[in-house]
């Protein structure tokens, strides 16, 4: 598998596929593109749900980054949950890769780096939002819309879920960030009655 670097300085990735997880999401995009239709539509579609494990299992992403759990604990995890979520078998060994080479904190970045790739290739931007609770498909189209008449395109949303969050969401689109969480609202309000006090 390749693992040829990504021009981090195109303005159109702002950053989303540099360092080593744009270098893993680049070879894995790379053999994507070189693949037959049903096969890419197969990795494309298993890096999505591997995506969404991120936000709806907090453990998951535990597992990935514990110190404690060896490599082989974690690659016997992954091929029994990627097992029932039906994420194909290129993905699951891209994986497991990526766990066999001590680098299975990286995998939620790569997620994120390789859906930036896709989202650049059909002419999207890309909008990382973060919410409290899993965005239902009516709200991340109607988010989708609102972004498209802001910034006059297609916009390509990657969601995640911070439970930390209190209420409200942060978009980052490229190098701007909109900011509606209302944990953010309360520390700048304490952060301006600490100055006025």
């Amino acid at each position: 598998m390749s693992s040829s670097s990504v021009d981090s300085s195109k303005p159109e990735f702002e950053g989303s596929v540099s360092g080593l997880s744009g270098r893993y999401a680049s070879a894995l995009f790379e053999l994507m593109q070189e693949a037959p239709d049903t096969d890419q539509k197969d990795i494309s579609n298993s890096m999505d749900v591997l995506s969404g494990l991120f936000g709806v299992d907090q453990s998951f992403g535990d597992m990935l980054v514990s110190p404690v759990i060896s490599v082989e604990d974690k690659e016997n995890s992954l091929v029994k949950i990627f097992s029932k979520a039906s994420i194909g078998q290129t993905v699951t060994n891209f994986a497991v890769l990526v766990v066999k080479n001590r680098r299975s904190f990286l995998l939620q970045d790569i997620c994120r780096a390789f859906k930036a790739l896709e989202a650049k290739a059909r002419g999207e931007m890309t909008a990382h939002v973060t919410t409290a609770s899993k965005l239902s498909e009516q709200h991340e189209n109607k988010l989708k819309q609102q972004l498209k008449n802001k910034f006059g395109q297609d916009i390509s949303v990657i969601a995640e879920v911070d439970q930390t969050l209190l209420a409200g969401m942060i978009v980052r689109v490229g190098s701007r960030m909109i900011d509606d969480s209302l944990r953010t609202k309360l520390f700048t309000l304490k952060q301006a009655m600490n100055e006025a006090g």
